[in-house]
């Protein structure tokens, strides 16, 4: 990822809300404390068993004493506000005003389009982290998928402990568009999706899962002198099903979108009535579901139900530190999503190391990597710093 000095800078929480005077904090984030039960739950729905972050006993043999959390799990803690569905307070005005909001979100549909991240200090078991989010910019941005009727929007937050410190800092972007044209364009209505996978195909995946074991680097240091340029990795997610959307939704997403009797009443009917989108019966149900129910999403012109953005971020993030071990530190990540991971799709990871620096006491490796689904389509791509040991006992 290439370094911007500005938008790395080190802020405190005060400084982020002075730059922004608009900022608004997700007062109620699918995971509000770091707890080892938080931990668990995010790290197994995103299908990452990695012990540094469930098995206590192992962490407690580590440096560190106890469980860390994968780096990702800040797409849980409060990131995702605008991509949950809420809005922000100074865009919710008097009655008039929402009225007149919903009279717009209810013509449009957003999709994730990647992150730029960088961490500041590792996430550990017992921390309760403050985000702040704000808008960066909004800009028009045609695409193949929804024509000239679609924008971008970035919003940044910025992740604080309880001791004030600047944990991790996020830039989201997301595209919106309006669901009619969306629907008009029907891009992937033809696409050729998996439908059956015979046993010997999913032994080749099974088989890959068993490498991926044997593989992690784990308590075994990686160190930099032993990197080399070029050297690369796998790493397999899926066949993606429902299953994997609701394992996420638990891990990562929470209740903020799952609601239900009088909390689905006061969310989608009497609060947000254009954020509801009618199901068949017309009964009003959030748009979370595009992600494990095909009905609606071909209404908005896809041949299928999809994965999560942030399913992907902590899938780029798993290959990395699932190779760098438990001593390494992820530094910096940036995700870009270019196509929809279907129901029955699945997604070959490569990463590879282009890079080596000493930069003052610390030791980069730069990654880049991709995904691949079976039909060969390049699907996400992205790149990562990360500060490794040394044999002299350097990080």
């Amino acid at each position: 990822m290439e370094e911007r000095s500005s938008e790395w800078e080190v802020r405190t929480m005060e400084e982020t809300k002075a730059k922004y005077p608009e900022a608004w904090s997700d007062a109620t984030p699918p995971i509000p404390e770091i707890t080892r039960s938080a931990i668990r739950r995010f790290a197994y729905g995103i299908g990452d068993d990695n012990p540094l972050w469930v098995d206590e006993e192992y962490g407690s043999r580590t440096r560190y004493g106890s469980i860390l959390a994968p780096p990702s799990i800040v797409v849980g803690c409060g990131a995702m506000g605008i991509i949950r569905g809420q809005v922000p307070p100074h865009f919710r005005g008097d009655k008039s005003q929402r009225e007149e909001a919903n009279k717009v979100l209810s013509k449009v549909h957003g999709w994730y389009g990647g992150s730029r991240i960088r961490w500041y200090r590792r996430i550990v078991a017992g921390d309760t982290l403050t985000n702040v989010n704000y808008v960066e910019s909004i800009e028009s941005r045609p695409t193949e998928f929804a024509g000239e009727d679609s924008f971008i929007a970035t919003f940044g937050v910025d992740f604080f402990n309880a001791a004030g410190e600047l944990v991790c800092r996020m830039y989201n972007w997301d595209f919106i568009a309006l669901r009619e044209a969306t629907k008009q364009k029907s891009k992937y209505m033809s696409l050729n999706l998996k439908e059956y996978w015979s046993d010997e195909e999913l032994k080749e995946l099974w088989d890959q899962y068993e490498k991926e074991y044997e593989n992690r680097s784990g308590s075994k240091p990686r160190y930099w002198e032993d990197v080399e340029v070029g050297e690369e990795w796998r790493m397999l997610k899926g066949p993606y099903t429902p299953t994997s959307g609701i394992a996420y939704v638990i891990g990562a997403v929470g209740e903020t979108f799952i609601r239900t009797d009088r909390l689905m009443y006061r969310t989608y009917i009497r609060d947000h009535p254009a954020v509801g989108v009618r199901n068949r019966q017309n009964i009003p149900e959030p748009p979370v579901r595009v992600h494990w129910e095909g009905e609606l999403t071909t209404e908005l012109g896809m041949p299928a139900a999809h994965d999560f953005g942030g399913q992907r971020i902590a899938w780029l993030s798993q290959i990395v530190t699932d190779w760098m071990g438990d001593d390494g530190f992820l530094r910096t990540l940036e995700a870009k999503f270019l196509k929809f991971n279907y129901m029955g799709d699945v997604q070959w990871f490569k990463a590879r190391v282009t890079d080596k620096a000493v930069e003052g006491a610390d030791h980069i490796v730069t990654c880049v990597m991709e995904a691949v689904n079976q039909r060969g389509e390049l699907t996400t791509s992205g790149s990562a710093t990360v500060m490794l040991p040394t044999k002299n006992g350097g990080g």
